[in-house]
């Protein structure tokens, strides 16, 4: 009885340590999920109230689908989108397109709408579901990566407190990066199981969930990517191999072929259906492709300064004037960086593999602005390599024995969790607050009562994000078809109105001019402006280019097609805080419109 009284001793702190990790695991999970918790008193935001409008009045287009929430092509003029009302600028190009295959993704939202109605907060119930199943499925992928408890434990903390999830979880729209991301994660973990458990069914899991993260958003081909990566680093023999000998082995695997195959078919399915991209916004390898290839070297220092030391990228997002700035420091940080992990972890396979994590998942951002909410999937790799680097640190004791390793573990400890926590409050907080600043902008318009269809003609915009939405936003929280929006710009610009004749305004704007900014340049495809002389037509007026400057449009004629004096067209002006009925001037007057007040300081 007393030696096994004695092994039983021996045994109880092992059970105790390896129920601990559960438990804490557990722990973060539901901290995680308390944070993003005031998500279900936020309602709809932005492009929320788009996928509503599709879902409620959008049907009846030619080719919509419940599976095509993030298909924009309606975004062009045609008769169909007139009808159902105006949603693209009069400056959309004749061949833009932005056409995105996530099925999935829209599937899910469709599958609320079913459930949830109008019910905002169930929506975000499916968000906040979705975040719980990534996190227990990211642990579980870091053990079976062979991290150790400790490692995964600390991976798993990085990973859920990460300020960087604040709007994929928080935003409804967004909610394509959880289920990419979802599905990648959970590919990994059945491929990790396959290769050291074996069973085919774990391989068609493995692939199905492959297919599954690009059918919700185009970056779960990384997938394809992190499998090479798997069997390169973690799934060498035994036998010491070159780089090259590794290289060769990996591209015989029938199994990188399984996947590769699955690539090229989906890649061909998605190319045949007109599926892509043609805006300026957006940018890959094969178009546009030096732009492609200067956002990517940007990208990595960037994204680093995010992931490792809360550095938001969206300071460059919402603030231009910061891009050198904050780009300067964040290249100073990933030397410094990659000086850290390159003297701790060069020899441990695993750190390997979750740098090849991160860099799969930075490529295909560098084809979009970067914004934080697009790191999700980025952040297992960052997490991980950060788990292995803090275990490598040895525990607490001998953390706080090594100056060197209390300075290291300190700096990433403060800047990944301490200040990620209120970090996630603070990014919620402040995207919630600009969407319900211009959301309650746009119901206040002074349209009042609409009963007949009626054309709104709106001067000027104090948000290009307000101006993007007013008219799903003013469609769906009114109900409201009648009213059709036109803007004659988005950006907070400086304009001055020449009435030339009874139905010709001549529009003159201020510099940095019209089509500098991201969000108007979305509708637009080629570098340069639009020619002089170039016409638009629209279903109220026909907008003639008069003069251009650099890459904007400095003066453009707008011709409507009756008598502005007497015309239904209803013109709106900002000011005030608010959008008002605005007087025109009589012909050969003149109305100077300074930059308008943002709806909130830090609104873009």
């Amino acid at each position: 009885m007393s030696g096994e009284k004695a092994i039983e001793e021996i045994a109880a702190p092992r059970r105790a340590r390896l129920f601990r990790t559960p438990v804490v695991a557990g722990l973060l999970i539901v901290i995680a999920l308390l944070i993003h918790t005031p998500s279900l008193w936020r309602g709809f935001q932005y492009d929320d109230f788009l996928h509503q409008y599709m879902l409620r009045y959008g049907m009846k287009w030619p080719d919509a689908a419940p599976t095509r929430l993030y298909d924009f092509s309606f975004w062009s003029w045609t008769a169909a989108a007139e009808n159902a009302g105006n949603l693209a600028p009069w400056w959309v190009s004749p061949d833009f397109k932005v056409r995105f295959f996530r099925p999935v993704s829209s599937l899910t939202i469709w599958l609320d709408s079913l459930v949830h109605g109008n019910w905002a907060a169930g929506y975000h119930i499916t968000n906040l579901a979705l975040f719980a199943i990534i996190l227990f499925l990211v642990w579980r992928l870091f053990i079976n990566l062979g991290a150790t408890p400790r490692a995964a434990t600390w991976a798993l903390a990085f990973y859920a407190l990460c300020g960087n999830h604040a709007l994929p979880v928080e935003w409804i729209a967004n909610r394509n990066e959880l289920c990419s991301s979802l599905f990648v994660i959970a590919m990994m973990l059945n491929f990790c199981r396959y290769r050291r458990l074996g069973g085919s069914l774990r391989l068609v899991a493995s692939a199905s969930f492959f297919l599954l993260a690009c059918m919700s958003k185009e970056s779960g081909l990384v997938g394809l990517l992190l499998i090479g990566f798997y069997l390169l680093i973690l799934d060498a023999p035994g036998r010491r191999e070159t780089f090259f000998a590794r290289c060769l082995r990996v591209l015989r695997s029938p199994v990188l072929w399984i996947f590769i195959l699955i690539t090229a078919a989906y890649l061909a399915i998605y190319l045949a259906t007109g599926h892509g991209t043609t805006s300026q916004n957006y940018a890959t390898p094969g178009h546009r492709t030096f732009t492609y290839i200067g956002r990517l070297a940007a990208l990595f220092p960037l994204a680093t300064g995010s992931l490792f030391f809360g550095v938001s990228t969206d300071l460059v997002f919402t603030r231009p004037q910061l891009y050198w700035p904050v780009l300067a420091l964040d290249i100073v940080l990933f030397v410094l960086l990659l000086r850290t992990l390159w003297h701790r972890l060069r020899a441990i396979p695993l750190a390997w593999f979750a740098a090849g994590w991160m860099v799969a998942a930075l490529l295909p951002m560098a084809g979009v602005t970067l914004s934080d909410r697009l790191l999700m999937s980025t952040c297992v790799g960052s997490s991980l390599l950060l788990g292995v680097l803090l275990d490598s640190l040895g525990d607490f004791r001998d953390i706080l024995a090594d100056r060197r390793s209390r300075f290291v573990a300190a700096v990433f400890i403060i800047c990944s969790i301490v200040i990620a926590v209120p970090v996630n409050f603070i990014r919620a907080g402040m995207f919630s607050a600009m969407a319900a600043a211009d959301r309650e902008a746009i119901l206040a318009a002074d349209i009042g009562p609409v009963t007949n269809r009626r054309n709104f003609v709106f001067l000027n915009s104090p948000s290009t994000l307000l101006a993007l939405s007013m008219q799903p936003t003013w469609t769906v929280v009114r109900n409201d078809t009648n009213t059709v929006t036109h803007f004659l710009a988005m950006a907070r610009l400086g304009e001055h109105f020449l009435r030339e004749s009874d139905d010709t305004l001549l529009l003159t704007f201020d510099e940095p001019f019209l089509l500098t900014h991201r969000y108007e340049r979305i509708f637009h495809t080629a570098e340069e402006p639009p020619p002089p002389g170039r016409i638009f037509t629209t279903s109220i007026f026909t907008a003639t280019i008069v003069a251009t400057e650099g890459i904007g449009i400095r003066a453009v004629r707008f011709k409507f097609r009756e008598n502005l004096d007497h015309s239904p067209c209803h013109f709106l002006v900002w000011q005030s805080g608010g959008y008002h009925p605005a007087t025109l001037p009589p012909i050969g007057g003149r109305l100077d419109l300074p930059r308008p007040t943002p709806t909130i300081p830090w609104v873009p």
